[in-house]
Order: C-alpha cells, then structure tokens, then sequence
C-alpha cells in the first residue's frame, strides 16, 4: 500500500522497489555504497529521477557526457547508453570502452579499463576505498574518480564501411593523444 502512496514514504518505497528489481537484474553487489551514493540519496530524491545518481565521462575530444546511473548500472549498460548518445555502433563491435583513473594517481594519464558486468557503483567504492588507504588519513572531497571512453584496441578488423564519422573523430582525438 505504502509503494502507491503519493507520499514521500511511498516514493522512497517505489524508489527501493525499482533497486530492488535492478539488483535481480543485474546481480549483487561486491562493496557497500561509496560516499558519493550515500550523499546522493540523502541530498536528491532518488525518487524523482529515473536514475537517481549521474558522473562525467570524458571523450577523448575533451568534451564530456553525463551519464546516469543507479546502484546497479553496469559498466557494459553505461557504454551502450553513451555509444547510443554519441551516435556510434555498440561497444562490443567498436571496441570502446570505458576507462578510470588510478586511486594512487588521479592526476596522472594512468587509467584502467573496467570490466563490463561490473556495476559502477561497486567501482566507485573500491576507488574510494583504495584512495583512503594510500593516502592515509582525510581523504579529500575534491579527489574523485574520472571515467574516460576510449576505444582499447585499433585493429582493422574494426575498420570497415560501417564506421560512423562520431567515431572517425573520437578516434581521431584519441591518436593525437597517444602521439603527443
């Protein structure tokens, strides 16, 4: 009955419904919720957003995409919904993939490709966890983890007629990164 009030209570009941639904969908999760989701939930009505939690993802053009999320988004389903967005053919045909920086160097080029079915939200906790314990003590608010989509591999077999020109450019971008 609570899940059909217009009520806050009944929102929030919807609202952990619908996580609930995602959670079966997609599987556990590996780690408890980092600060950055806590503080979303406790500061936005997760209720009155499709999905309640949304982080930058940087191109290799140096524009970025914000892209939403919930506590388990995937990275494989993040992907697709930004490959979808930029106009370009699926990841698992492209090649592109989503990348985060190092907890040990945040400021630095060092990135790791994540794993498709791992959930974003796991992700973050790990970083954050990891960020705290190398740096021993307060870890600082402006020390936050960055997602980059870039493509892993240039093999020819990639190439072909299909290629949208979106992705002509990202790639484009992404060599003259590599080069410099």
């Amino acid at each position: 009955i609570a899940s059909r009030a217009v009520t806050e209570v009944g929102r929030y009941a919807q609202y952990c419904l619908r996580c609930l639904d995602r959670a079966r969908e997609n599987g556990r999760r590996r780690y408890p919720p980092s600060r950055v989701e806590a503080l979303s939930v406790l500061e936005r009505n997760p209720f009155d957003y499709a999905v309640p939690m949304s982080t930058p993802i940087f191109l290799a053009n140096g524009n970025h995409y914000v892209s939403g999320f919930d506590s388990s988004t995937t990275f494989q389903e993040m992907a697709e919904d930004l490959s979808a967005a930029l106009g370009i053919r699926p990841p698992h045909i492209t090649g592109f993939a989503i990348y985060m920086n190092d907890p040990q160097h945040p400021e630095s080029v060092i990135e790791h490709s994540v794993r498709e079915k791992d959930k974003l939200c796991d992700a973050l906790a790990k970083w954050e966890q990891l960020a705290a314990q190398l740096r021993v003590g307060h870890v600082a608010h402006t020390l936050v983890p960055r997602f980059h989509f870039r493509r892993r591999c240039f093999f020819q077999e990639n190439a072909g007629a299909s290629i949208v020109p979106s992705e002509n450019v990202l790639m484009a971008y992404q060599y003259n990164s590599s080069i410099r």
